[in-house]
């Protein structure tokens, strides 16, 4: 999951560091391998999957090294351990039937013959979602969620969620040049409208340990910024819900206090975070493998959904176009704008084109992808 890459620099902040004091970073190093494990079994997809990575330094350009060729296994509490297959570097996978009735931890032997190990953990039933719903507020819209669990029980429960919307270049490029034609786009070759999906780095944790029911009730997950582009077209986010043990939400609301707490002197120390992974001779580990099924619920918005008041319209920032006559264009750089739309005389000639840089034509260089979702 994308917010365990917080634990990074935070990890070299508690190997390193007595204080919260900023100065000086340059130097700092890990002298140890410390291994970060993020660890699930899906019961609702029968596939468990673990991500290995090491710590990197504060000052290394790297935000993320995965550690490959290891040797990772599931094991059934009792039962027999199968062996994951490392799928891209750093993740293993493997489809298997889980059984409700044990309970199942994680072995692993890096290439350098270091060895670590889980706890044993119980496969929990994640709650049904009750609902996703959003609320406009004065600082932005707001997207929640609500669920509840056995009356008899406490809830702790885990999110991820992951934000999708449709976007626009500025400008709409209607031709493009080629071979000394002029030539209008086809629908597959749009380069207007895109997609952006965007996964959660936030840590969403939620209990009701502290309420009287296992009820949890329109908690925030995530804020959408007042005017943001996200709803300017169509919006859409898909929410998984994981029931987890108090262990882990403990886990989990240790790391979120320690990522979202450092920066002043006033702020509370770093304390150490361990988790349920192990290490065999001081080998060093930090992560969670936890088994639970997983509820999921999507919600989809339009701008015509929203109040006036929170409706984006969009903008056009530095984005500017400007005339080139066609006699012109076969002497232009072709890597350096594209052709928004023709200009005619008064007889039907074409004479000129509007036309704008790349990135005001082209919405895949806003960080999105062409390719419409299947849910869309």
């Amino acid at each position: 999951m994308n917010r365990l890459k917080k634990i990074y620099g935070l990890l070299l902040l508690l190997l390193v560091a007595s204080c919260v004091d900023p100065y000086p970073t340059p130097n700092l190093t890990v002298n140890n391998f410390l291994i970060v494990v993020d660890g699930f079994l899906n019961a609702s997809e029968n596939v468990v999957r673990i991500k290995l990575s090491q710590v990197v330094n504060l000052n290394s350009s790297d935000t993320n090294s995965p550690v490959s060729n290891a040797q990772v296994f599931i094991k059934e509490k009792d039962g027999l351990a199968y062996k994951l297959n490392e799928t891209i570097s750093g993740t293993y996978e493997l489809p298997i039937t889980v059984d409700f009735a044990t309970s199942y931890r994680i072995e692993i032997t890096t290439q350098d013959s270091k060895k670590y190990y889980s706890d044993f953990v119980e496969v929990l039933e994640t709650p049904a979602i009750d609902s996703v719903t959003w609320r406009p507020k004065n600082d932005g819209l707001y997207i929640n969620v609500n669920t509840h669990g056995a009356n008899n029980k406490t809830g702790y429960y885990l999110w991820n969620d992951v934000e999708t919307w449709e976007y626009t270049s500025a400008f709409q490029s209607s031709y493009y040049y080629q071979n000394g034609n002029y030539i209008f786009r086809k629908p597959e070759e749009e380069i207007f409208r895109c997609w952006k999906n965007v996964p959660s780095s936030d840590i969403l944790i939620g209990s009701t340990s502290q309420l009287s029911e296992n009820i949890i009730s329109e908690l925030p997950l995530v804020k959408i910024p007042f005017h943001s582009q996200k709803t300017f077209i169509k919006y859409s986010v898909l929410v998984k819900q994981q029931a987890i043990t108090q262990d882990a939400f403990e886990f989990w609301q240790q790391l979120k206090k320690n990522t979202e707490s450092l920066g002043t002197l006033f702020d509370p120390l770093p304390s150490q975070i361990t988790g349920n992974i192990y290490g065999e001779n001081n080998a060093q580990a930090l992560g969670y493998f936890y088994a639970a099924t997983v509820s999921e619920q999507r919600l989809t918005l339009t701008i015509d959904d929203l109040p006036e008041s929170h409706r984006f319209y969009k903008e056009r920032g530095d984005c500017e176009q400007d005339t080139v006559k066609v006699d012109v264009i076969p002497g232009l750089d072709p890597n350096s704008y594209n052709l928004v739309a023709g200009i005619y005389s008064q007889t039907g000639a074409l004479i000129a084109f509007l036309y704008s840089t790349h990135y005001c034509t082209d919405c895949i260089l806003q960080g999105g992808t062409r390719q419409k979702p299947d849910f869309w």
